[in-house]
């Protein structure tokens, strides 16, 4: 049950204030801001369904939701390839420092396990960018922004859980 998550992401929000990239940060505060309006709307989705309270155009709420959920995936996308390109620019540096080192005749250890770190960071980044990218076409179905079956828009649903699960289990 999702009802109450809004505050899991106001808490999120406060706590990327303290993110020094500007894109980044933003990028992240518009992500969640844009997930607990979804999240509220979704809320009022179940409260209808579930026969708690009726609203007479529950279909507005449901279109107005899915618009939001998709700002927050294309905002996460964007930031993802920020997150990318910085990543990039790092590998780049460590990697001159490697070869700056042999040129010398010197094994530079620092920078090597430096790109193994910026390696494994870029996985996460690509990782949860393909996720959203898969996860885009749920609200844009639910939009008819994309003509999409609904079958597929199950596996996709299905595939970027276990993604998710995935990634989550191995960061512990």
């Amino acid at each position: 049950m999702r009802v109450g998550r809004q505050v899991e992401f106001a808490n999120a929000i406060t706590k990327a204030s303290s993110i020094k990239d500007d894109i980044i940060r933003k990028t992240t505060q518009l992500k969640q801001l844009f997930l607990a309006i979804w999240i509220a709307h979704d809320s009022l989705q179940w409260a209808h369904t579930a026969g708690v309270y009726f609203f007479t155009d529950i279909k507005t709420y449901n279109r107005r939701g899915l618009k939001f959920w998709l700002a927050a995936l294309i905002v996460s996308t964007l930031g993802n390839l920020h997150r990318l390109r910085m990543n990039s620019i790092r590998i780049a540096h460590e990697t001159k420092a490697v070869h700056l080192a042999r040129t010398k005749g010197v094994e530079d250890e620092d920078a090597r396990q430096g790109i193994r770190t910026l390696l494994q960071e870029r996985q996460k980044i690509v990782w949860a960018t393909v996720q959203d990218g898969l996860d885009i076409l749920i609200p844009a179905s639910g939009l008819e922004y994309v003509n999409v079956q609904s079958g597929i828009i199950g596996l996709v649903g299905m595939f970027t859980s276990v993604l998710g699960g995935y990634t989550h289990w191995n960061s512990l």
